[in-house]
């Protein structure tokens, strides 16, 4: 779920003093999280020195106490937490969890970080997802999985027995009505059809005029000035572009929120995408296009590698079975060695398997032959136009 270090359950972890607990090089979306009622004792003069991309430290429904009366260390505090540089947050809190600090708090090298302390909504904020399909699955497992209370979860579908099935799974509150999902919400995500949000927003003006959630579009092709159009004035819009692997807490998505977005509200949706995997920020919505293309788009061209790569093996001898077997085992087990990898050097990892004059290198040649370079930057163009021409489309109603 894009933590170095995650603790979670109802466990206790006690760290005894005189030890200095050190999580260091953290280089995931958050250094570390406790969660879902685990409490950590750190003694005195423990530090997080995290290189996180989105957060440090987060406490998301569990307790991290630092020191106790009296044992903070020589510098005269309990905490620190370093090299927090470029983040969304240093210390995010959250979803009714408690961070006790006996004496001060030291943040290191906290440069061109937007929040050094959130604690966000009196510790809990509840959410409304509109549309109950496969995404929406992904986001209600992440988001219960990363200690969000199901009771601050709402899921708004018309197909019944869908909405059953999300009740009976994850114990989500469930509704066919719309507005009453959207009343007390923090967060509405809008996982619908681009085609029907021009509808499902103007049936939801009056409520969200009211509630004035942060929204959250997972709809493809749709822009931010669209979904204005279609919401009422003033309210907080951040379009995002998941992509298939969410569904198992392992996607990346690129969000994109323009200037009238408060730092605490980027930070709220981004929160919620977190439950989904990796998360980046973009500075240009244009920039959402090529996210489709790369990564929203990404997972079919290495299902059509690993399929082809199959083919060709059953061309030439193979069982199709075996051949099926072994290049989707070879997708996954590439997948998981670059997502071992702190800060994965594409380059560096494919290098380190190709032996000069090996049977890696004449294969490499031949992609390079018979274009492969070409074929790929083409492919991601058209993705990236199609996206484009969606956005005209659906925002034209």
């Amino acid at each position: 779920n894009g933590e170095n270090l995650l603790f979670a359950g109802n466990l206790t972890v006690n760290f005894s003093g005189g030890q200095n607990f050190t999580l260091t090089n953290a280089s995931a979306n958050t250094g570390m999280t406790i969660s879902s009622n685990a409490t950590v004792n750190f003694a005195a003069s423990q530090s997080i020195a995290s290189n996180a991309v989105g957060t440090s430290f987060n406490v998301n429904g569990g307790t991290a106490i630092f020191g106790t009366a009296g044992t903070f260390n020589d510098f005269g505090y309990s905490m620190y937490v370093g090299s927090v540089s470029n983040m969304t947050s240093a210390i995010y809190v959250t979803n009714g969890a408690v961070l006790q600090v006996d004496n001060r708090i030291n943040l290191g090298n906290a440069n061109n970080t937007t929040n050094m302390l959130v604690l966000q909504s009196g510790g809990t904020y509840t959410n409304a997802l509109i549309g109950g399909g496969n995404m929406g699955r992904g986001l209600i497992g992440g988001l219960l999985a990363r200690g969000l209370p199901a009771s601050h979860i709402t899921v708004a579908d018309i197909n019944l027995a869908g909405l059953q099935a999300i009740a009976n799974d994850y114990g989500v509150q469930t509704t066919t009505d719309n507005n009453a999902a959207v009343a007390a919400a923090d967060v509405v995500v809008l996982a619908v059809k681009p085609q029907q949000m021009a509808a499902v927003l103007g049936a939801l003006h009056d409520a969200l005029a009211v509630a004035a959630p942060v929204l959250v579009s997972v709809a493809a092709g749709l822009r931010v000035a669209d979904l204005a159009r279609w919401s009422p004035p003033g309210i907080a819009i951040v379009r995002a572009m998941p992509n298939r692997p969410a569904l198992i807490s392992a996607g990346a998505s690129g969000l994109y929120a323009d200037g009238t977005v408060s730092p605490a509200q980027r930070s709220l949706a981004e929160q919620v995408l977190q439950a989904t995997g990796v998360t980046v920020w973009v500075e240009r919505e244009s920039d959402i296009d090529l996210v489709t293309a790369l990564s929203g788009s990404g997972p079919a061209y290495f299902f059509l590698l690993a399929e082809l790569m199959a083919e060709a093996a059953v061309a030439r001898g193979l069982p199709a079975d075996t051949a099926r077997v072994l290049a989707a085992q070879t997708l996954a087990g590439a997948g998981q060695l670059v997502a071992a990898e702190a800060t994965p050097d594409l380059a560096r990892m494919r290098a380190e398997v190709t032996s000069p004059g090996g049977t890696t290198a004449a294969a490499l040649a031949a992609f390079a032959t018979q274009g492969l370079g070409a074929t790929v930057a083409a492919a991601m163009a058209a993705a990236e136009q199609r996206s484009r021409e969606l956005a005209d489309l659906f925002g034209a109603n």
